[in-house]
């Protein structure tokens, strides 16, 4: 038959080794860009904190007076430790972990599902969703190049994926005492990072726990509903410990929360629609090049696997998806209208980019799988030509993007080394003995705040604490 030959296995394995190929330097370049980060806005104060108070001060001291978010500081301690040029590295690292965090959910999937093929297909999904969350943030600079607003938003986004690949190997396994009470706190750990993020976590743990009941009532074990208990109890632990830090007051005076219940879910509701219609009509071409090479893999997997489903079932799925995705695109919504009503900045929607791509690769794939049940026939073999021909087209969109990001990269090359004069100068000015550093006013950085002229302004305070030195003025 058409659909097992050799032949056709060979030529699927040649198209997804190019995808895979092909992406994998796609997301490359980006890690290569991100060596030209540097610190910028709250970079200055974090490290500053941290360089001060040490690993574990520097937590409390950071809660209690300057943000509710405690695990983030974590890792900038961390970062510290390996010197000022260990920032360079950082976004290398988050894409790092976001590839791996899809394969490892990913192959634990597809194995808990009954797939018993190639792992070729679930490497390219996962090189698929990074790639094109990375291209499409709807802030590059701020989600991916900027180490805070990296490690607030799109860092933990691989420890969620690592976390719940974790739970679906060990659905079918004794589960000891300190497996739960390691899930609760990777929970609670991944959930302080952000109260954006804690929202997704919370709410898509939330699905999960029920998802493991329905399971459960089919199964003589309950093993997935329990872990998805531990791990949302420590997520909900969390957001506890954050709404009840003392930095709170000053941040709700500045950004007072909705009225009533009533305004807080209208806009929810409001931003949400908006952020998903500004993506279809924002950025077409990628989405449609996403979802095509989605389904077709879904295609592509469902003629290997030949998996016992009907199209009615294939397409409900997909439906289930695209609703599961409006669910968790409300509650990364919800933290920023909670704070004063106000639409989320770039950095604060790499949680929702995150879900709307999961969301359409897992409708379009569902729509791939119906399509398999539909041409199941000798006669149809030239089917499954035409979709590696079409999945080879989408392995060349990397190439059409590529001048985009290369003007990009130019343009953090040259922010980077006025950064870098700049940092010389100020650090020959202390080692000459002067602790009140003048610099000339220099763009070094897009979107973000800056030195300027007022040496009390908050991002000159917090860089004459990182270099250790009374004042910094920055003058034309």
């Amino acid at each position: 038959m058409a659909f097992s030959s050799r032949k056709s296995m060979s030529v699927d394995l040649a198209a997804a080794m190019m995808g895979v190929l092909v992406f994998a330097a796609g997301i490359a370049w980006f890690a290569y860009t991100g060596t030209f980060a540097r610190y910028w806005a709250d970079d200055y104060c974090y490290s500053a904190v941290a360089q001060d108070h040490g690993l574990l001060g520097s937590v409390w001291f950071w809660y209690l007076g300057s943000g509710n978010r405690f695990s983030t500081i974590t890792l900038v301690a961390l970062s510290e430790w390996l010197g000022s040029r260990a920032i360079t590295f950082i976004p290398a690292l988050v894409l790092g972990v976001w590839v791996v965090g899809w394969w490892y959910f990913l192959s634990g999937l597809l194995r808990h599902a009954g797939w018993v093929g190639r792992k070729r297909w679930w490497m390219l999904i996962g090189l698929l969703e990074v790639y094109f969350s990375a291209l499409l943030a709807p802030d590059r600079l701020q989600s991916l190049y900027w180490r805070m607003g990296t490690l607030h938003y799109t860092f933990p986004l691989g420890l969620l994926l690592i976390h719940l690949g974790l739970m679906l190997r060990r659905i079918e396994r004794p589960l000891p005492p300190w497996f739960f009470l390691g899930s609760g706190f990777l929970a609670f750990y991944a959930a302080g990072f952000s109260e954006t993020f804690a929202a997704l976590q919370t709410g898509l743990l939330g699905l999960g726990l029920i998802w493991g009941w329905l399971e459960g009532r089919k199964r003589p074990t309950l093993h997935l509903a329990r872990l998805m208990v531990a791990a949302w109890i420590g997520s909900v632990l969390a957001m506890v410990v954050m709404f009840l830090s003392p930095s709170n007051v000053w941040r709700q005076a500045e950004m007072p929360p909705p009225a009533s219940l009533w305004d807080l879910a209208v806009y929810t509701v409001r931003y949400t629609l908006d952020f998903m219609r500004y993506s279809v009509r924002g950025q077409p071409l990628p989405l449609l090049v996403f979802g095509m090479m989605m389904g077709i893999i879904g295609f592509l997997m469902a003629s290997e696997w030949k998996p016992s489903i009907s199209a009615r079932k294939a397409l409900l799925g997909s439906g289930l998806s695209l609703v599961i995705g409006l669910i968790l695109l409300l509650c990364c919504v919800a933290p920023s209208v909670y704070a004063g009503l106000l639409y989320p900045a770039g950095r604060a929607l790499m949680p929702a980019r995150f879900v709307f791509l999961a969301g359409v690769s897992g409708a379009m794939m569902g729509l791939g799988l119906a399509v398999w049940t539909l041409v199941q026939k000798p006669s149809w073999g030239w089917v499954r030509g035409v979709a590696v021909l079409f999945l080879l087209a989408g392995c060349l969109y990397p190439f059409k993007a590529l001048p985009v990001l290369q003007q990009e990269t130019s343009r953090m090359a040259l922010k980077a080394g006025l950064w870098d004069q700049r940092d010389a100068e100020i650090r020959a000015a202390r080692a000459a003995g002067d602790m009140e550093v003048v610099v000339r006013e220099t763009d070094v950085v897009q979107s973000l705040q800056e030195l300027g002229p007022d040496p009390e302004f908050w991002v000159n305070r917090c860089a004459a604490l990182y270099y250790d030195i009374d004042s910094i003025t920055a003058v034309r």
